[in-house]
């Protein structure tokens, strides 16, 4: 999709700019009226992260919503999950949340729900753009404009959804009260995550926990943007910590020596986790790790596989019957509670396998199959076709290759996956093996083979 100006990014992950030019007021209340003019009748929930851009993004896009006649619900400060949450709890007709996840502070973003909190499909997101662009949005009278209502309830209907899974024993982690360091990067998780983990039964540190949208540290729970958080866990003696993106919908997880591991592993513990108690199918992206293959036979169930994008694993979640699924991202997701990533819920899944095990998180990692994965990008300086991408790991890489997304090819020592990002103006190489050695040279010859198709090609 395109909306012909190159600074905002619209595809299947939703509409997304740095605010300015690109992304402000104007454009946020078309998009929200061209989204209200294609939604069915009924109220529509708005939740924002706690960027600095929120407010203003926040009165446009509820602006934009009303003048179609739709009632809106204001969460005010709320997660990503808590947002999808609270789309059914209300029986509304859609849902916006305005985040840009985890794109540094200059960002922000529209992501739109349907009334079954999924995010639009790619056909559901054109229907809206053609809305825009051929200016059909429908504003109403003045005695049919819609009415405005706040919920200030949100985070405790999410946190008591949590709370009552059926594999969650409060009074087993309780009893052991294991000390958690929680770090929200001063996002919308600051909150909730806090305070989740308390009623869950744990001596809660925070850490970054205002939500003040000055993030505390890079967005992206990975190890490299958490050297501070494995500090606070050393230095307080915790049995792990946890650390969320700015609209907690991913989670990263750090052992009791103050490890920060892969945030491949963090759905591969909930999943072993839960597989255990609750075997069914999994579903998970092309880009996520082997290593939930190796949990998959493990508990003999199948894997399958989508492109990247939430939307896209949660479509085929819900056609396969899947128990867990999500993305190497640090993305869990339990259709038990709602069809979307839920930092909140890998954080009581992996709290209670902790506890249950009896063992440390480091020891329950090192359980797990061991892979390196590399991960890198270059800006894209034209657009570049999936057929371009294929011929590159035809030719570099042989192997099995997967086309569903950009290409991914398979080889008996690793694979490589180079695609479009879809919230960024990049290219990405992702490659894993049980070598890193032979993982980071994967990626170095895709990127190596990319410039050189770019640099010949009109680069």
């Amino acid at each position: 999709m395109s909306t012909g100006d190159s600074a905002l990014m619209i595809s299947i992950s939703g509409v997304r700019g740095v605010i300015g030019p690109a992304l402000n007021a104007e454009v946020a209340g078309r998009f929200a009226a061209a989204f209200g003019t294609w939604t069915p009748p009924g109220a529509i929930v708005v939740g924002r992260d706690s960027r600095l851009s929120g407010p203003m993004m926040r009165h446009a896009i509820i602006a934009g919503l009303l003048s179609t006649g739709h009632d809106v619900i204001d969460l005010g400060i709320a997660t990503t999950p808590t947002t999808e949450v609270m789309v059914t709890t209300h029986g509304a007709s859609g849902g916006v949340i305005i985040t840009a996840s985890h794109n540094p502070e200059p960002w922000n973003a529209l992501k739109l729900l349907d009334a079954k909190s999924l995010f639009l499909s790619a056909s559901q997101g054109e229907a809206v753009l053609a809305i825009l662009h051929e200016g059909r949005a429908v504003h109403r009278r003045w005695d049919e404009l819609g009415t405005l209502t706040e919920d200030p309830a949100a985070s405790e209907v999410h946190i008591r959804g949590i709370l009552n899974l059926p594999w969650i024993d409060r009074g087993a982690i309780a009893a052991r009260r294991p000390k958690v360091v929680v770090d929200c990067t001063n996002g919308a998780g600051g909150e909730i995550a806090p305070e989740l983990l308390r009623r869950l039964g744990a001596d809660v540190v925070e850490m970054n926990c205002e939500p003040t949208g000055r993030f505390g540290r890079r967005p992206e729970p990975t190890p490299a943007n958490l050297t501070a958080l494995c500090e606070r866990v050393r230095a307080t003696g915790a049995d792990l910590g946890f650390a969320t993106d700015p609209d907690a919908d991913r989670l990263g997880v750090v052992d009791g020596d103050g490890v920060a591991l892969s945030e491949e592993y963090t759905l591969a513990l909930a999943a072993d986790f839960l597989l255990a108690k609750a075997p069914g199918p999994v579903v998970v992206n092309l880009s996520t790790t082997q290593a939930l293959d190796d949990v998959c036979a493990r508990h003999h169930v199948p894997l399958f596989r989508t492109a990247v994008g939430e939307a896209n694993v949660v479509a085929k979640m819900l056609e396969v019957g899947a128990i867990v699924g999500g993305e190497g991202n640090g993305g869990v997701i339990l259709p038990k509670l709602h069809p979307g990533r839920d930092a909140m819920v890998g954080m009581a899944l992996i709290l209670q396998f902790f506890v249950e095990s009896s063992r440390p998180i480091a020891a329950l990692h090192a359980a797990l199959p061991q892979y390196t994965m590399v991960k890198r990008s270059l800006p894209l300086p034209r657009p570049v076709t999936d057929a371009e991408l294929i011929d590159i790991a035809r030719a570099a890489f042989g192997g099995t290759l997967d086309t569903v997304d950009g290409v991914k090819a398979t080889r008996t020592d690793g694979w490589v996956h180079l695609r479009r990002s879809n919230t960024e103006p990049i290219v990405r190489a992702i490659a894993e093996s049980r070598d890193p050695a032979t993982a980071s040279g994967l990626v170095d010859l895709a990127l190596h083979r990319f410039s050189e198709l770019t640099a010949v090609r009109g680069g």
